[in-house]
């Protein structure tokens, strides 16, 4: 059977026409002349102008019928049944996958200048001479976001949301203590609280020198003794008084409860 070229035909080959050029190939023997007859003038001059690997070329000859044919007749198929993967993963291939899981052939690969190596990494001065300060501070700068304090000072808790800790308020303060007495206030140093114990203690170390003198309950004093007796004592009243006596003063005395009212019952004689 004589080979169909496409130049020759000039048009695209159909797939009966492949197949054919494919069978009368496989019956050939390639010796010098038979490459000579088939790789001529014409088909070298179709290398040079890249017609095989022009994709329109490409698409005429793999066209939509001979996927599918070649799809149809089982091809692809044949490619992944299971006699051919056997041929491919056979116990020569699994075992050396098992090679490969091996502790020897671990023990080949991680020895003792790998694990060296990896101790080095992780040690102290290999990694200071890596992160040394010029690197820390070229990161600290890319990550510092410097306008910060700035952009913090012109904020006040209006730009911040109430959380768990809340914000003073007024209401809140008197809501608080409203609820408050001094059990739930402990005793300073300075400010006690009222005992009786401690009144009586310090009433005791106090005399009238400690106490201001008010408007009504005066001190007495013997310039004001005297200033009263001045005023109530004149000449009248002492010859008045001459005709008293003693037991009547006496009497007046005892019925008296104050020496005003003394006084008074004295003046009424």
């Amino acid at each position: 059977m004589a080979i169909t070229l496409r130049n020759t035909k000039g048009s695209a080959l159909t797939y009966s026409e492949l197949d054919g050029n494919f069978t009368d190939l496989n019956g050939r023997i390639f010796d010098s002349n038979a490459v000579r007859n088939l790789i001529d003038s014409d088909y070298v001059q179709l290398r040079q102008a890249d017609v095989f690997r022009d994709s329109g070329f490409v698409s005429d000859i793999i066209d939509s019928d001979y996927i599918h044919y070649r799809v149809n007749a089982g091809y692809v198929k044949g490619l992944a049944d299971s006699a051919y993967i056997t041929s491919i993963v056979d116990s020569n291939y699994v075992q050396s996958i098992q090679d490969i899981r091996d502790s020897a052939f671990v023990t080949g690969i991680v020895n003792s200048s790998y694990i060296q190596a990896n101790q080095n990494i992780r040690d102290s001065a290999f990694v200071t001479n890596i992160v040394d300060s010029d690197y820390v501070n070229l990161r600290v700068d890319t990550v510092t976001y410097l306008g910060f304090d700035s952009d913090f000072n012109s904020k006040t808790t209006s730009d911040l949301t109430e959380g768990t800790n809340l914000y003073y308020t007024n209401d809140r303060v008197d809501t608080q203590l409203g609820t408050k007495t001094s059990d739930n206030i402990s005793e300073g140093a300075t400010n006690l609280y009222y005992t009786a114990a401690r009144f009586d203690s310090n009433f005791a170390n106090k005399t009238t020198d400690g106490l201001t003198e008010g408007s009504t309950n005066l001190f007495y004093t013997s310039g004001r003794v005297d200033s009263d007796i001045s005023f109530l004592v004149d000449s009248s009243y002492v010859s008045l008084r001459e005709t008293i006596t003693l037991a009547t003063l006496q009497t007046e005395l005892s019925a008296s409860d104050s020496f005003g009212a003394f006084k008074l019952r004295i003046a009424a004689l």
